[in-house]
């Protein structure tokens, strides 16, 4: 068996996505998009290409952008599919609005190439399912689908789809972020045959949301402030609605009063639909609409272009959003052509364009290059504005798609809608990451991938809860067999059944036939009394086998019969004179087993008129078997020793000569034969008459000396302790080893809306009490005792980009954007003083004391004496920005840059390094001390390394692969173990044994987007997590920390003369 599968489009490139794929007699379509830069029937798929005999099953559509939906009329009404269609409600009800716009868009274009007309765009809609995420939607039989949340835009769905035992997934779109409107995609470990992904950002990692949303609304107030214009090209849904939120969002914020206009009724009909299906946006969304009763789709600042009618010509600086996207014809190129030619103006495209399209021609223009440009569509326009491209796709980049195959676990790849570029280096780090196939087709080459066939059997409920039940009884005898499940299988229809007897026979209605066994046990020479071995028996039924005892069975004694009876089993036991006759049915036969072969009684066929065999291996059976009494539960005290040991110690010391009298009179009591004597059996005199030939030479010493790295052994005559050998072993005896269980998910997890996703920043703290978290402009305390939030201060009109409580005190150091920092003391809840050190970004603060150490995006470390006004260190410590700062506990500062460089400083000659450290090969943002001599650090998402220094030769005594990027590094006191928390792929949490470096455990951490800050309690038991998933997520992770024992403050030497 194999799957096949085919692009008809999107094969090493972008748009015209239409996949199909062979599921055993089954053929799916995937998705039947056209591609915008093309003209005529070259924008759609060849249905020709699909092999003769070759009939389309279903139809799937994952969203509703035209480079996915574009062809659906052509293929229904031109080529004569009536098959069923599935896709989303949204889908379904956005779908004809871009459909009758794209058809108007080529009207206007050219009127003999009309692709369709919108009589066959209503009669193919009226084909269509809508399915319902989550929904399983059998097809036919053994032909299943199940559409999960893929993100990207409103509707888009990933899809399952299975026939029998193969199975594929379809990513369609997706984004593996959330944005301001729509979550990120998620979907189950379904391990799939085939996963069939995107690859649009194949190869590259897109900047922080934070980042790209920041720089855009700079660029878009600088633009307006000069007197410009700005046009973004949007597509109608999707990235026009989360601009428009950015914007309208950021006018509220600043108080700006320039004009947004929206030059689409396609987005205003859209909103609607987003008014309708809120329930497919992100939880903000939701809790807004349903606690305030708001929708964030009523813009108070953002009109219509066409209500509003504004003169484009003039000189008031005004926003417009028009569509479509691309530039390739409609409302936003007719701008364009008013507009390009102003220096002033700015058109910054926020999404993809392909090939062929005036947006793809406008940016692979050479950047400041101006003056007559040709497009390719034929126009001759002057370009003189400014043309900038940031990124707001809805598109998954290569972290995204990694992450999506971490998630699912497919078991082959195929790469499908992206430029060859990205899609070769994609699906080689796949192989070489995931150790699985991956493949990228063109148009019209057939992958074939062979699976393996499983054979499916129907299991029937009573069976099941039998199994849970009785069944498991009588697996309890046989330890190898605790997964089986007994039943009859039947084989009707071309299907296999398990079922319960009753049930098999009544489907096959045949009758019922009782297959019983007899086994027959001779004791020969041996009287036995009937009441005396049915009460043993009767005793070993009930140790053997706990299910009598909890009830669900009970034995029946018949002295007159000497017989035992088992109530709801077939198992009779009669004893007779010399022999016991057991009898049962072949579905008791374990319990049967576990009598017949049972320890008891296989020695009776030993045993020779009680009288022993003269062999030593046959000793043991004269012994009568010990008596099994329950193990009596040793308690120990809240220190873990056990209670009571004063005692046993005690009876040990003072009385140890009459125990061990006792136990050499009661050994005599035992019937014992001595041992054969061995042939190589010397007497002592032969010893001791050796011993004194080989007496040692006079004048000759000589000296045993212990080897090497051997544990040092004292005699008990010169040990110090009053209590003998035998006792101290009793002692260690006696305490409780406990096994260290470590946490499977956080103990509480905080919301945290505003957590930025920037790997530079540092947003959590864990101060003597509260911890501190920055969101946005605002700083929060959050009391782990009360569970209060106490919102401390708002820097003004600027980011936190950084905070870090003082070593002691109640004073909190905060980051900004723009450079500067502020003393805040917590007490009073007032910022005390403030600080312009840095002109940019302050991502990184260390305390060393009264010392506040600062790293900024310009590479600079500051030292500043906070106890003085102007006493400042400043020096230029990195070539980029500054990660990672830690102060140890002597004199030593380590700062690592993205310049993948650890630098060491010291306190006495601070202006140069006395260290470089150079084997990361990406950024350092993690970093910790081990006892002041050794630092560990972790590289970035290239690196992915933990490493090791020794600061005295300055060299890597360690390093270890971690396959993530470490994000944050801890060395815990409590344990002696290295805490590494993780980025992109695996999002996980990781215990390092120190100085092995060896992996105690792995540590799922649930986040749905990498683990970018870190904090610890002051007892070094709990951490915090935070990632921009908007979440704060608390750990149990490390032991109490040691008791350390004070000095007394008497001396005691004084008090003796």
């Amino acid at each position: 068996m194999e799957i096949r599968i085919t692009p008809l489009g999107a094969g090493q490139f972008v748009g015209k996505s239409c996949i199909l794929i062979q599921l055993g007699p089954k053929t799916i379509m995937l998705d039947c998009g056209g591609h915008m830069g093309l003209k005529g029937n070259d924008r759609f798929p060849d249905f020709q290409l699909i092999p003769e005999g070759v009939n389309i099953d279903l139809l799937i559509i994952s969203h509703f952008h035209l480079d996915h939906c574009a062809a659906m009329p052509i293929l229904t009404e031109k080529y004569g599919y009536d098959g069923p269609i599935v896709m989303t409600p949204p889908t379904l009800a956005i779908i004809p609005l871009l459909l009758e716009d794209f058809l108007r868009v080529s009207e206007s274009q050219n009127k003999r190439e009309k692709p369709y007309t919108r009589e066959m765009i209503h009669k193919c809609m009226s084909r269509v399912t809508p399915v319902n995420l989550h929904q399983s939607v059998m097809i036919d039989d053994d032909f299943e689908i199940i559409p999960f949340y893929a993100g990207h835009v409103l509707g888009a769905a990933m899809f399952y789809v299975r026939y029998g035992h193969q199975s594929a997934v379809y990513s369609g779109d997706f984004s593996m972020t959330s944005d301001r409107h729509l979550g990120c995609a998620k979907i189950k470990p379904l391990k799939p045959d085939v996963l069939i992904t995107e690859t649009t950002y194949g190869s590259s990692v897109r900047n922080s949301k934070s980042t790209r949303e920041r720089n855009f609304l700079k660029r878009v107030q600088d633009c307006l402030s000069n007197g410009g214009k700005v046009l973004i090209p949007v597509f109608a849904l999707g990235r026009a609605q989360e601009l428009a939120i950015l914007l309208e969002t950021y006018w509220d914020r600043m108080g700006l009063t320039a004009p947004i206009y929206t030059a689409t009724k396609l987005a205003e009909k859209a909103n609607e639909y987003y008014r309708i299906f809120t329930q497919w946006t992100n939880e903000k969304i939701k809790q807004t609409y349903l606690e305030k009763n708001e929708n964030i789709f009523d813009f108070k600042y953002i009109k219509s272009y066409e209500e509003s009618n504004p003169n484009i010509n003039g000189s008031e600086p005004m926003v417009i959003l028009a569509s479509p996207g691309m530039l390739h014809g409609g409302k936003s190129l007719e701008i364009l052509r008013n507009w390009c030619s102003d220096e002033k103006n700015l058109v910054i495209i926020p999404g993809y364009c392909v090939k062929g399209t005036v947006g793809a021609a406008l940016l692979s223009r050479p950047k400041g290059e101006k003056g007559r440009m040709k497009f390719p569509n034929g126009l001759d326009l002057e370009v003189n504005c400014t043309v900038i491209k940031i990124s707001f796709s809805a598109h998954a980049d290569k972290n995204g798609i990694l992450s999506l195959i971490t998630q699912c676990k497919p078991k082959n790849v195929i790469c499908v809608h992206g430029d060859i570029k990205e899609m070769k280096p994609l699906s080689q780090l796949i192989k070489r990451e995931f150790k699985i196939p991956s493949f990228c087709p063109k148009v019209n080459e057939t992958i074939s991938i062979p699976t393996q066939s499983r054979i499916p059997i129907r299991i029937s409920r009573d069976l099941l809860k039998n199994n849970n039940t009785n069944n498991t009884i009588l697996t309890n005898t046989n330890n190898n067999n605790n997964n089986s499940i007994s039943g009859t299988m039947l084989f009707k229809d071309d299907k296999l059944y398990l079922l319960k007897g009753q049930e098999a026979i009544e489907m096959t209605r045949l009758k019922k036939f009782t297959l019983n066994f007899v086994e027959t046990m001779e004791c020969k020479g041996i009287h036995l009394h009937s009441k005396q071995w049915l009460l043993k028996i009767q005793n070993h039924i009930l140790s053997k086998n706990t299910f009598i005892k909890e009830g669900s069975a009970k034995i029946i004694i018949a002295e007159q019969q000497n017989l035992i009876k088992i109530k709801g089993y077939s198992l009779n036991i009669q004893i007779q004179t010399d022999k016991i006759i057991l009898k049962w049915s072949y579905k008791d036969e374990d319990l049967a087993m576990s009598e017949m072969y049972s320890p008891q009684k296989r020695y009776l066929s030993n045993v020779d008129r009680f009288i022993p065999q003269r062999t030593e291996k046959q000793m043991d059976l004269l012994i009568p078997p010990k008596r099994r009494t329950k193990k009596k539960k040793t308690k120990y005290n809240n220190n873990g020793i056990k209670k009571d040991l004063h005692l046993d110690i005690l009876k040990y010391e003072l009385l140890s000569e009459f125990n061990n009298t006792n136990e050499e009179e009661n050994s005599k009591n035992f019937l014992q034969y001595r041992k054969n004597v061995p042939k190589n059996y010397k007497s002592i005199k032969d010893q001791t008459f050796k011993s004194e030939k080989k007496s040692p030479k006079k004048n000759k010493k000589r000296i045993n000396t212990p080897k090497r790295n051997s544990p040092r052994r004292i005699s008990p005559r010169y040990s110090l302790s009053p209590l003998c050998k035998k006792s101290e072993q009793l002692i260690k005896r006696s305490q409780n080893t406990k096994i260290r269980k470590f946490p499977t998910k956080p103990f509480r997890i905080l919301e945290a809306p505003g957590l930025r996703d920037d790997y530079y920043l540092n947003l959590l703290d864990w101060g003597t009490k509260d911890l501190v978290v920055a969101l946005g402009r605002s700083v929060y305390l959050w009391s782990p005792t009360s569970s209060d939030v106490t919102k401390l201060c708002k820097m003004e009109g600027e980011n936190v980009s950084c905070v870090k409580w003082i070593q002691r005190g109640t004073h909190i150091s905060v980051g900004t954007e723009e450079g500067k920092i502020s003393l805040v003391d917590v007490e009073k809840q007032k910022i005390i003083r403030k600080f312009s050190d840095h002109n940019k970004r302050v991502g990184r603060i260390s305390w060393k004391c009264h010392l506040m150490t600062s790293g900024s995006k310009q590479g600079r470390i500051n030292i500043r004496d906070v106890r003085s006004k102007d006493s400042v260190v400043s020096y230029q410590a990195h070539s980029q920005e500054v990660c990672g700062l830690e102060w140890n506990q002597d004199e030593f500062l380590a700062s690592g840059g993205n310049d993948n460089l650890i630098k060491i400083w010291s306190m006495r000659k601070i202006d140069k390094p006395i260290g470089i450290l150079s084997d990361h090969t990406a950024g350092i943002k993690a970093l910790t001390w081990v006892n002041n001599n050794f630092l560990v650090s972790g590289g970035g998402t290239r690196d992915q390394t933990i490493k090791c220094w020794s600061i005295r030769s300055m060299s890597c005594t360690k390093s270890v692969s971690t396959g993530s990027q470490v994000t944050n590094i801890h060395f815990s006191k409590n344990s002696n173990e290295i805490l590494s928390t993780h980025g992109f792929t695996l999002n996980q949490i990781n215990l390092w044994k120190y100085p092995s470096f060896k992996k105690i455990t792995s540590i799922p951490s649930g986040h749905t987007s990498r683990i970018l800050f870190f904090a610890i309690n002051p007892t070094g038991e709990i951490i915090c997590t935070g990632a921009g998933d908007e979440t704060v997520r608390l750990w149990k992770m490390f032991p109490k920390p040691r008791q350390q024992y004070q000095k007394s403050g008497l001396k005691l030497s004084n008090n003796f003369r």
